[in-house]
């Protein structure tokens, strides 16, 4: 074991400024709203279990079709009125704060669905974080009571026309009200949420038959429904209207990234496809039935005039749910549970956890995430590269994002453009982007990204001892650990853990397993590095620290994982 010299002291406060490149800033975020988030967090992960413990027998369906009502149900209320909802009165309930939290954590998505078509988002500047926190019993982490007449109630009663309170439970007998894709008067019919056979509108098989215009049609239906009626708006008024995923575009040169993307040649053939004599609502077999039959339509043509049929990809993908949002967010909150239930595991969310004198030098935790997040931020303004977060600083950055127009205008300010949260990363390209990030990181700041142990790098002593030993020169020496920045990293095994990568944005692709067991493997072969490396005494201190957490039993590994139990990913 290393002998670990005194650590040197904790900042016991936030610095009055921050730099970032080449400016200085005041800190973006305050212990406060961290200690609001993890509050609001705990709640978000009692209320699964809750739903969870009330269907016992089909635990991940039941969690899913809840989020399935959850988001129709925040979609009731957010296009219901366009006005501010920042106000304590104008409170949802906790299930539709739930929806909302991870919609704001994906800022591209929210920023410019905000300008299409919601103008709540809009005329909302921000999440109402700590509202939402100080409606949570501190010591229990349930919502508190909202009596039939408080002005909550009144308001989300009179806004959507549904109750307060959403069941933990869902019958058979209980219908939601959803438009005929083929209709052109867009038909309202009754659908069960959930059925026998799998095929309710909350359920991963979901198709039903119009009785108006006799069709049937499915939820990819719906969807092309949904875009043909954009393609159609693009097209009588290309000024004022947008396709989603085509408002916001970084330049490479200059990297900015308000730049209205370049929509002529992109949308040119799918809107040559819809003739100017048809009628506003188009029926989704005139352009095909299928979003990939667009993709392959289109793909020639935006290779030759965007550059690459990604980018048409991107667009597409907006419309594989047909809700008014771009992007599928039972998805989103599946995807952030995954961090919650690391925070959780952190017990970063337990009751009075980080409670000034609670725990002796914890909140300084939470001084240093922050501090790491600043430090990420500086990295962001080093290189147009996608970067990787730890859990800590992940924390400290979505609690930012929350903050959306701040956030907006920090980092235009910062950065000149505002990095998005993409939470559908593929796992193998995430795990190679942290690679990157750490190494970027040692590189600029002189100590490591983490120290947990999860993912280690190879040895970057190793080099330097191959050269000594042929000019004749010493290998490494064991030394205490010199920790010359302990606000960006601390030596102690109860922080750790916070260091690992935040992989709560990462997806599965096909034949994932195989992908999986190849970065096993090579996993497998770096840590064998290490220990050799170790033994013939090339190891820097911290990575010796590094590699004793790596062995010990138990050890969580970053990006070897199962995948999300939902079949809308």
């Amino acid at each position: 074991m290393i002998e670990e010299a005194p650590p040197p002291p904790y900042p016991t406060s936030l610095p009055d400024k921050f730099p970032i490149g080449k400016q200085y800033t005041s800190p973006l975020v305050n212990v406060a709203d961290l200690q609001d988030h993890l509050r609001l967090l705990g709640a978000f992960d009692l209320l699964q279990n809750l739903v969870r413990s009330a269907n016992p027998s089909d635990s991940d369906d039941a969690w899913i079709v809840y989020l399935a009502r959850a988001v129709y149900r925040f979609e009731k209320w957010i296009l219901a009125n366009p006005s501010d909802r920042s106000g304590p009165e104008t409170l949802p309930p906790l299930d539709v704060l739930m929806v909302w939290h991870s919609y704001c954590l994906n800022p591209r998505n929210y920023y410019e669905d905000g300008v299409r078509s919601i103008p709540a988002i809009r005329h909302t500047p921000k999440f109402p974080l700590a509202q939402a926190a100080n409606a949570i019993d501190a010591e229990t982490l349930l919502p508190l009571p909202v009596l039939p007449s408080s002005a909550r109630s009144e308001s989300w009663t009179q806004l959507t026309n549904m109750p307060f309170d959403l069941v933990h439970t869902t019958g058979i007998d209980e219908v939601v009200a959803i438009p005929c894709p083929a209709c052109p008067t867009a038909n309202l019919m009754s659908v069960p949420w959930v059925t026998k056979d799998k095929s309710g509108y909350a359920q991963a098989d979901f198709r039903t038959l119009c009785p108006h215009c006799r069709i049937a049609f499915n939820r990819e239906s719906m969807c092309v429904r949904k875009f043909c009626n954009d393609v159609v708006k693009v097209r009588d008024d290309p000024d004022h209207q947008f396709l989603a995923y085509t408002i916001l575009f970084v330049c490479p040169s200059t990297r900015l990234n308000d730049v209205l993307f370049f929509r002529g040649t992109l949308l040119s053939p799918i809107t040559g496809a819809i003739s100017a004599a048809d009628s506003k609502r188009v029926v989704p077999r005139q352009i095909g039935s299928k979003v990939i039959w667009l993709t392959g339509s289109t793909s020639e043509c935006t290779l030759r005039h965007v550059g690459s049929p990604c980018r048409m990809m991107r667009v597409l993908s907006c419309y594989e749910n047909p809700t008014p949002f771009s992007i599928e967010l039972s998805g989103a909150v599946i995807r952030q549970g995954a961090f919650v239930k690391k925070m959780v595991g952190l017990e970063w969310t337990r009751p009075g956890h980080f409670d000034v004198g609670h725990q002796h030098r914890a909140v300084h935790v939470l001084v240093r995430s922050i501090a790491r997040y600043h430090a990420f931020v500086d990295l962001l303004s080093s290189a147009l590269m996608f970067f990787v977060p730890t859990i800590d600083i992940d924390l400290t950055w979505h609690t930012h994002q929350l903050d959306c127009r701040k956030y907006r205008s920090d980092t235009l300010a910062l950065l000149g453009r505002t990095p998005d949260h993409d939470d559908k990363v593929e796992e193998g390209a995430l795990s190679s982007a942290y690679d990157i990030t750490a190494r970027a990181w040692g590189a600029r700041f002189g100590v490591p990204y983490s120290v947990c142990g999860c993912t280690p790098l190879t040895s970057t002593n190793r080099l330097m001892n191959k050269v000594s030993r042929i000019l004749g020169g010493k290998k490494s020496q064991d030394k205490p650990i010199q920790n010359t920045r302990p606000d960006l990293v601390s030596t102690l095994d109860d922080d750790a853990d916070a260091t690992h990568p935040s992989e709560h944005n990462s997806v599965v692709i096909p034949n994932h397993d195989a992908h999986r067991a190849e970065r096993a493997r090579k996993l497998g072969k770096r840590i064998k590095e290490l220990e050799k490396d170790k033994e013939k005494g090339r190891l820097t201190d911290w990575e010796k620290l590094r590699l004793e957490r790596m062995q010990r039993e138990g050890h969580d590994r970053a990006f070897i994982y199962g995948a999300v139990p939902y079949w809308g990913l």
